[in-house]
């Protein structure tokens, strides 16, 4: 997969905020691609914290994720969107 903004004919529209966060995070994407679309979160240490899978076909539309951010501790994590022919990845800091 290519990296960044480098997406030759693939388009991501790909917003995370609040940023910092502190209670909640908001996760939104439209991707245009092929095959399943997978949205993670990751510390870190590169450890998963959430992630979910937008079906092949649905990608095409907006997906709106809100997500409590309470269970998470303070520091820098990494938001990647996911599928057969991009990677983009948006880092959010969440603060207590």
């Amino acid at each position: 997969p290519e990296t960044g903004d480098a997406l030759n004919t693939q388009k991501t529209e790909f917003t995370v905020f609040p940023n910092p966060a502190s209670d909640h995070l908001v996760v939104s994407h439209s991707v245009f691609g092929n095959g399943i679309t997978n949205v993670r979160i990751t510390d870190y240490q590169g450890r998963m914290v959430w992630s979910y899978d937008v079906e092949e076909g649905a990608s095409h539309r907006l997906n709106v994720q809100l997500l409590s951010s309470s269970g998470f501790a303070t520091g820098m994590y990494f938001v990647t969107v996911q599928n057969n022919e991009i990677l983009e990845t948006k880092k959010v800091m969440v603060v207590k």
